[in-house]
């Protein structure tokens, strides 16, 4: 005869790789809290890894800075971050090229490391080094060339974020004038290095 009975909440159990044993009759319970710890073990991993992608074209003649939409995250106060973005420049059809620079909460420090097509040629590069959010006026212009497309790379640390916030990619045209567009599909990842 079958009788009921009630399931008692069990306390969360790490993973644990060596069971069920080798041969063993497997417990439906012992493979449900190695499921969890192992979903649990999962789940805490993409917790700290961001992913961000510019939907659409982004174009400028002017050369007062403004947010590339969808290259950015968010962090929290305490938190430490890493991220490199990818982008697809093309320059304008007389030569204008692009500044770059990043935006964010204040932190114990920042280092944005800046590489990418310099002048004239797509085998000539540039490289920055800015070790604050917002630098006023950066000083590399990457792609400048006629109609020049080129491939610019960022690398973004920051380090104990002193208050909540998002970290944005900013671009503008060199010259104002122009038009000058970073492509649909450029892209950012991002990982939490440190609480």
């Amino acid at each position: 005869m079958l009788t009921s009975q009630t399931l008692q909440p069990t306390t969360a159990m790490p993973f644990d790789p060596t069971k069920p044993a080798a041969n063993s009759p497997t417990s439906s319970a012992e493979m449900r809290d190695q499921l969890n710890a192992l979903k649990a073990l999962i789940d805490a991993q993409g917790a700290g890894l961001l992913f961000g992608r510019a939907a659409a074209d982004w174009t400028s003649s002017v050369a007062t800075f403004s947010d590339v939409p969808g290259l950015a995250f968010a962090v929290a106060a305490g938190e430490s971050w890493q991220a490199e973005i990818v982008l697809h420049a093309i320059s304008g059809t007389t030569g204008q090229g692009l500044k770059f620079r990043v935006t964010g909460p204040g932190a114990a420090s920042v280092m944005i490391a800046i590489t990418g097509t310099g002048s004239s040629s797509s085998t000539s590069t540039e490289s920055e080094v800015q070790t604050a959010f917002s630098v006023a006026s950066p000083a590399k212009t990457f792609v400048t060339g006629s109609t020049l497309t080129g491939v610019v790379r960022l690398h973004v640390a920051v380090t104990a974020a002193t208050a909540a916030g998002t970290i944005q990619l900013q671009a503008s045209n060199s010259s104002g004038s122009g038009t000058v567009t970073l492509k649909a599909g450029s892209d950012l990842v991002a990982r939490r290095s440190g609480v």
